[in-house]
């Protein structure tokens, strides 16, 4: 397996989630997120701690 992690760090976090869910199907908040539902402050906080 092959990183290209200069391709990899210019990710925004929506791709960075959207690839992690194509192997994972990842945590609710993040189902919700990419589904573009609304997500309170402490979703969207979460979230976010996953795509970094």
């Amino acid at each position: 397996m092959h990183i290209n992690t200069a391709e990899a760090k210019q990710w925004c976090d929506h791709e960075v989630l959207k690839r992690w869910t194509r192997l994972f199907n990842g945590p609710m908040p993040v189902q919700r997120y990419l589904a573009g539902k609304k997500l309170d402050d402490a979703e969207q906080c979460r979230v976010d701690e996953y795509a970094q």
